[in-house]
């Protein structure tokens, strides 16, 4: 008897754990983890800083051709970025290429639940997603040339080079941008 209460003590305990680090993980429905799109920009940014510093820079408008009033947050360092529309998160997005693994370890962690993250082959993503309705070349410093993908229906974008998922992200496809 005190055995069957302690296994059940102990399940207690472990279960609630296990999938709540499941959870912690998950990309998917405008979210990645406990961030979410349609959060406050000003919430977002004190979690942010407390988590990866005030070392972030601001552009506005970004290349994304949001209206001037949009703002995007950049943690190089941490290869973490959201972008804001008056005062609202419209897009999160985990970076690999600006990684330094000591801040962001954990970031390199998220999944979508079927199982794309960074890292993973493009074969994966197209498998689980189709390939996507929107795509376009990303040009960056260095010659540098991802492709970019959005599955405008799930609110997902990834960037893949090498044939490899280097960045994805959540966004709110209504925002008013022009996503290229």
């Amino acid at each position: 008897m005190l055995a069957l209460a302690l296994t059940i003590f102990i399940l207690s305990w472990v279960v609630p754990v296990s999938a709540q680090t499941d959870d912690q993980y998950l990309i998917g429905d405008g979210r990645i983890g406990v961030w979410k799109v349609g959060a406050a920009e000003a919430d977002l940014l004190k979690d942010y800083s407390s988590r990866f510093g005030p070392g972030f820079t601001v552009d506005a408008p970004f290349p994304h051709k949001l209206s001037r009033s949009g703002k995007a947050y950049f943690w190089r360092r941490a290869g973490f970025q959201f972008i804001s529309y008056e005062g609202r998160v419209v897009s999160i997005t985990i970076w690999k290429r600006y990684t330094d693994p000591t801040p962001n370890a954990e970031l390199m962690k998220y999944r979508t639940k079927e199982g794309i993250g960074i890292g993973e082959p493009l074969s994966k993503a197209t498998a689980a997603y189709q390939l996507p309705p929107r795509q376009w070349q990303v040009h960056w410093f260095g010659g540098v040339i991802n492709t970019a993908m959005v599955w405008p229906a799930l609110g997902l974008y990834l960037e893949i080079r090498d044939r490899n998922v280097d960045a994805i992200g959540v966004y709110d496809p209504g925002a008013p941008w022009d996503y290229q």
